[in-house]
């Protein structure tokens, strides 16, 4: 073993700018969508509190368990919540007998730089998050995670066992059958969107948003009252900018024009692949940048360089709006429930959350949701991603508590009552489960926040919001495997670290999108935005070349494995 880490630290200290160059981080996104939980003041667990449905689950999974030695696992997470400590306590509480687990939870600022570090130095970590947004392709591709296959598929696990199964627990595996992250989804679709101050529209008697015409028309109108309304801007927006707005993924994937995680700083500035209608067989790789005729021979609509001309458009039309410290805000919520906006971007999943806290400081507030994907406006059938989740739970290769670890997760998946006590938090408390299986979330002082996305969720264990009031519907077609065919490049995974040329490459790519890829995705170059993409691309276009070719060929090969 002391060989191996010697091995990897020399590898990783040539390859570190590569990790470093990824400080894309939606962990530490301000978007509204991350926890689908709200942020609340700080309390300790009460004593005294009532006997639930998930502490009696966790003496059942007890009793016949024997009592194992005491330990710690050590968690590395980011995007702190808040009063999350009540609910670790309970678990341990729950657990003395049986798992006698310590939890050490840590928090990182900037997880994307902090935890490659800690990985090269084998820093005390027993699980973390990763995705392939982030740094996970390259980590898997060093060697810094552990196998963890052994537990799944294993009676001994069957908490695991359950929670993943078929084409879930298929996709885990890699093509030699090791499987080195766990995937945490809870929708097959967590769907995109503004939350729009739904008063605001009505005190101004405009129409419900529904298109981009009446989107313009709200932010002009939110512009014009800007004084009155005591707003900063129109819209808020954090370091992912629109997000998606304006780039009209499933329609591309329709079109077989497919992006491809981990080949750029970030969603909607990688590189996108177009396959031919068979699906069999890789036509070209393209990026922002691109000559218009490159895309000479593209499917009808996609016939000059569309990823250029819809930047330009964010920059023409949208980026007039934005706060200008999008970039470094890590509070745009908190200015959204102060009134300072009048629309962030975020995803439904995060609608419940959003509504409570902008109500816990005006309670006549009104949000409302624009879904920016027509297929997903009309809940219609379209795509899954990539691959089934966008994040992932990990294990450091050198832990030497990855039995503990596995049977603390194997516990949170063992049933309903134990999911919620992450997911939810203490029941009677923060949620309240209601007769027709939905569930109501509260708002007590010491209301839990917690990132699930990091931790427990799973599709298996899911309670429809009562608050999601209209938008219910759209939570319930997000959930429904039948609405999601296979994307085309399921599964695929790009290798970074092909060639010393092609990890080189890569790195200097995403280094170099750093200086620029804010802005494009919140339109903020304005007027500029054609003349800073083409300086973008002089520089980035021996790069992009090395990075064609690579992928490219990986795709090819893995189409004919596939086929």
């Amino acid at each position: 073993m002391k060989k191996r880490v010697s091995m990897l630290k020399r590898l990783l200290s040539c390859t570190l700018v590569t990790v470093l160059a990824a400080g894309l981080v939606a962990c530490g996104s301000t978007s509204a969508d991350t926890s689908g939980q709200t942020a609340a003041s700080a309390e300790s667990v009460q004593e005294g509190t009532e006997v639930t449905a998930a502490e009696s689950a966790g003496s059942e999974a007890a009793a016949g368990t024997e009592t194992a030695e005491p330990g710690e696992i050590t968690i590395w997470f980011c995007n702190e919540g808040s009063n999350y400590e009540k609910v670790f306590d309970r678990f341990e509480e729950l657990t003395k007998d049986t798992l006698n687990t310590k939890i050490n939870l840590n928090w990182t600022t900037n997880h994307a730089q902090e935890m490659p570090l800690k990985l090269m130095n084998q820093e005390p970590c027993d699980l973390t998050f990763d995705a392939y947004w982030i740094n996970m392709a390259k980590n898997i591709q060093d060697g810094l995670y552990a196998d963890l296959s052994s537990y799944f598929n294993n009676p001994e696990y069957p908490g695991l066992q359950k929670a993943f199964t078929g084409d879930l627990l298929d996709s885990m595996y890699d093509s030699e059958g090791h499987i080195y992250a766990i995937p945490l989804l809870e929708t097959y679709n967590d769907s995109k969107c503004f939350f729009i101050r739904g008063d605001w529209r009505e005190k101004y008697d405009l129409p419900e948003v529904t298109d981009e015409e009446t989107l313009r028309l709200y932010l002009d109108t939110m512009e014009e009252h800007k004084e009155e309304l005591g707003l900063e801007t129109p819209v808020g927006l954090g370091n992912r900018g629109y997000f998606y707005f304006k780039y009209d993924v499933y329609t591309k994937i329709a079109n077989n024009i497919c992006e491809i995680d981990s080949t750029g700083a970030r969603v909607t500035q990688q590189f996108e692949v177009l396959l031919s209608d068979d699906g069999k067989t890789v036509l070209d790789a393209n990026v922002l940048g691109d000559p218009d005729e490159r895309f000479a021979d593209y499917p009808e609509g996609y016939q000059s360089n569309y990823r250029t001309a819809a930047a330009i458009e964010l920059g023409d039309d949208w980026g007039k709006y934005v706060n200008e410290d999008f970039v470094t805000a890590t509070d745009i919520n908190v200015r959204w429930n102060n009134g300072k906006f009048a629309m962030i971007e975020g995803n439904l999943s995060g609608y419940v959350s959003t509504v409570n806290a902008l109500q816990q400081v005006d309670p006549n507030a009104k949000v409302e949701c624009y879904f920016y994907e027509p297929q997903v406006q009309n809940m219609e059938k379209t795509f899954s991603n990539q691959s089934f989740a966008n994040n992932y739970m990990v294990v450091p290769y050198y832990s030497e508590n990855i039995d503990r670890t596995m049977k603390f997760l194997d516990w949170i998946f063992a049933s309903q009552e134990n999911n919620d006590l992450f997911h939810y938090g203490i029941e009677g408390e923060d949620y309240e489960l209601n007769e027709d299986g939905t569930i109501t979330i509260l708002s007590p002082d010491n209301m839990y926040s917690f990132p699930g996305y990091e931790l427990c969720w799973n599709p298996m264990y899911y309670h429809p919001n009562s608050s999601l009031g209209e938008y219910l519907e759209y939570d319930q077609w997000s959930r429904d495997q039948a609405n999601f065919q296979a994307h085309p490049l399921l599964g695929f995974i790009f290798n970074p670290n092909e060639t010393t040329e092609l990890s080189t490459s890569l790195a200097a790519y995403k280094a170099l999108q750093e200086n620029y890829y804010h802005h494009f995705m919140a339109g903020k170059y304005g007027a500029d935005t054609e003349a800073k993409i083409q300086e973008f691309y002089e520089q980035a276009e021996p790069d992009v070349e090395v990075i064609r070719e690579a992928l490219m060929r990986q795709v090819q090969a893995y189409l004919d494995a596939k086929n």
